[in-house]
């Protein structure tokens, strides 16, 4: 039940770091007016899509080894589970590498997830914004 939990904590702090960290200071550095403290909604937008899919792709090989542990739980997926031993996180990024294709496995499907991922933290970010400012 708890397979890829470690994982997940693991994969949270550097994403949230480079998503929320990336947002603000992509707002410090191109706010146009640093006398204003309102921003433009549509750059807090590009910002937000910005930090999220940049914490999205460099995130993504903890995210594959998640699923890829998660899945080990699963009745039903075929084949894949007699080759990987998933244990712990190591066994399971080495069967990744030496079974998916090097690399390139770690990222499979990274592209859908960075359609998802950008988009939800631009609109995230941008509304608690615009949220702050009103109740401000």
């Amino acid at each position: 039940m708890y397979r890829g939990y470690v994982i997940s904590v693991i994969e949270i702090t550097p994403y949230l770091a480079l998503s929320m960290g990336g947002y603000n200071w992509l707002k410090d550095k191109y706010e146009s007016r640093p006398d204003q403290q309102k921003g433009s909604p549509l750059k807090n937008l590009l910002f937000g899509w910005m930090s999220g899919t940049t914490a999205s792709l460099v995130c993504y090989p903890m995210d594959t080894i998640k699923r890829r542990m998660m899945l080990l739980g699963s009745v039903d997926h075929g084949s894949w589970a007699a080759s990987v031993s998933g244990e712990n996180i190591r066994a399971t990024f080495r069967d990744v590498l030496a079974g998916h294709g090097g690399v390139r496995g770690l990222y499979a499907g990274c592209m859908v997830n960075a359609l998802n991922s950008g988009p939800a933290a631009a609109i995230t970010f941008a509304a608690n914004d615009m949220l702050r400012e009103m109740l401000l």
